[in-house]
């Protein structure tokens, strides 16, 4: 494994999944840029990448891999194109992925980086000396160990998601029009994307009348367009002083949760945009590897007694929805009730 930094004049990063598998991966790309500052960085990723870092933030491309990856024939022409580009280093930061460092490996880079497999590692020109599962180790830290390899210290993790002046206006006209005080306003994100990933609807609601009842505060809820129908019923359970975001885009909504005090959520795509947008936030979580990042968040966390608790990545979901429901009232109270005191002294 070479040490010595190169000077690499055109990049691609392969990056793609959910939001917060999206958003993870930018910690790694926004250290690549910042090494690399007049790099032109390409992302292959999804349409996602759309949202999160369009072209001309933080990256300067973004190539859309289900313009080419829905037919056999489409890993071929991807595989052509990478080629022609001629890329002087090739980035993969899918780790659990073998095609994804595969492609990085045939894309006709001479300098190629990355992780996953024994073998894979063994191949990429640049490679951290750690599998997958590396004990302890943050889902953030994991992208950035692979730059790490290209020769440059490890750096503290950031995040970044993009907001537009129009985003911030609409949620600056959101909270005006909703005579929201935004330091007196818990953001809360109840649903996730399977039943089996959320902690129980009824618990969080309990948590929101103690917590409107204590504080006198708002609860701003927020929720995916295909959950709407859900949000409606919580936030009616909860009642007064709970208020259901609107329609937003991945964007907005990282407006919105910009300006509240606190975020209370599951181990989702939200906590990851808390994090990129500098809130806080408090998760109910059952995995090391995705637990939130940084001293100001609080993970209310249940892990598998049997299981080695390094490796707890790979729970199927209802062990997940088993450890969740081990999570009392009491427990997500006490953590959410402190936060927010200590938030409100300062």
């Amino acid at each position: 494994m070479q040490t010595k930094p190169q000077l690499f004049q055109s990049i691609l990063i392969i990056k793609r999944g959910a939001l917060g598998d999206l958003l993870a991966g930018t910690a790694g790309i926004l250290a690549v840029r910042k090494q690399y500052p007049k790099a032109i960085i390409c992302l292959l990723s999804d349409s996602m990448a759309y949202s999160v870092c369009p072209p001309g933030t933080i990256v300067n491309e973004v190539i859309n891999e289900k313009d080419y990856l829905e037919t056999k024939l489409g890993y071929l022409k991807l595989w052509r194109l990478l080629r022609k580009r001629k890329f002087d280093l090739i980035i993969n930061m899918r780790w659990v992925s073998e095609v994804s460092g595969i492609l990085a490996l045939l894309g006709g880079s001479k300098f190629t980086a990355g992780a996953g497999a024994w073998w894979l590692r063994k191949m990429f020109t640049f490679s951290p000396p750690i599998s997958f599962h590396e004990a302890n180790c943050h889902e953030y830290l994991l992208n950035l160990r692979i730059v790490q390899s290209l020769g440059f210290e490890l750096q503290e993790p950031q995040l970044y998601i993009h907001k537009s002046n129009d985003d911030l206006e609409f949620a600056d006209a959101f909270y005006r029009n909703a005579k929201l005080v935004a330091s007196q306003v818990l953001i809360l994100t109840p649903i996730a994307s399977t039943p089996l990933k959320a902690w129980p609807a009824d618990r969080f609601i309990e948590v929101s009348k103690k917590f409107i009842g204590q504080f006198n505060a708002h609860i701003l809820i927020t929720y995916a367009p295909q959950d709407e129908l859900a949000a409606i019923e919580i936030k009616n359970a909860i009642g007064d002083n709970a208020i259901l975001a609107p329609r937003t885009s991945v964007n907005q909504l990282a407006a919105l949760i910009s300006k509240a005090a606190l975020c209370l959520c599951n181990n989702s795509g939200i906590m990851h945009v808390a994090f990129a947008v500098k809130t806080p936030v408090v998760c109910i979580n059952t995995s090391i590897g995705w637990a939130p990042y940084g001293d100001w968040n609080v993970a209310i966390t249940q892990l598998p007694k049997q299981q080695d608790q390094s490796d707890n990545r790979r729970l199927t979901n209802p062990q997940t929805y088993e450890l969740l429901k081990q999570i009392s009232v009491e427990r997500v109270w006490k953590a959410l009730s402190e936060k927010w005191i200590s938030l409100n002294l300062k």
